[in-house]
């Protein structure tokens, strides 16, 4: 018996201290501390996991107007935001109508005190084949705690702090590994023949 539990205690460790980990570098503000500078989580764990980044750190700190969208509407908060500061965001890129209202649908749910709603709604993203719903699964792995320190998103994110710390790398997730040139020339290719 003793060699049961001596051996579980060896198999388990590696869980408790990667939850240590995870609980220092808090890259999605679960625990709401700063050990790791908020600077640096934007600039890693949004961009890995914008779902989930996004609405946690509404969730700490909520407001009475948001905006929700895709990332045209996230573009409409920066300019609103810069007049006003009572302004949150929950615009996700390529966001889906779906999104949009099961984050509008949450938001109710949780009662949050709301004021004004902004919603965008565009041409492209209205229509019946754009089914994408990543808020729905975000919003099941949020309110775990082991959910959000095993998933793929927190690995990458505590992964590239890490190397951001170790070998001082530049923050440059989502950065294409090419040229302009060649960047515009892809996206002209790919979105001529989805829209035109």
């Amino acid at each position: 018996m003793n060699e049961f539990i001596k051996n579980t205690i060896l198999y388990l460790l590696p869980f408790f201290f990667y939850l240590i980990i995870h609980y220092l570098f808090d890259p999605y503000n679960y625990h709401n501390h700063n050990y790791v500078p908020k600077e640096i989580k934007n600039n890693i764990s949004k961009k890995i996991g914008t779902h989930l980044y996004k609405i946690i750190d509404y969730q700490n700190n909520p407001k009475k107007n948001i905006v929700l969208g895709d990332s045209r509407s996230n573009r409409l908060f920066i300019n609103i935001k810069a007049k006003k500061e009572s302004w949150g965001e929950l615009s996700y890129g390529a966001a889906s109508l779906n999104e949009v209202l099961n984050t509008l649908n949450w938001l109710l749910n949780e009662e949050y005190e709301l004021d004004t709603v902004l919603i965008g709604v565009n041409f492209n993203l209205y229509n019946k084949l754009n089914k994408r719903d990543w808020v729905e699964n975000t919003l099941n792995k949020k309110r775990n705690m082991i959910s959000i320190a095993f998933s793929l998103h927190s690995f990458q994110s505590i992964f590239e702090i890490l190397k951001y710390y170790t070998f001082k790398t530049p923050l440059d997730i989502g950065k294409p590994k090419i040229s302009k040139e060649q960047f515009l020339q892809n996206q002209l290719n790919f979105y001529s023949k989805k829209f035109y």
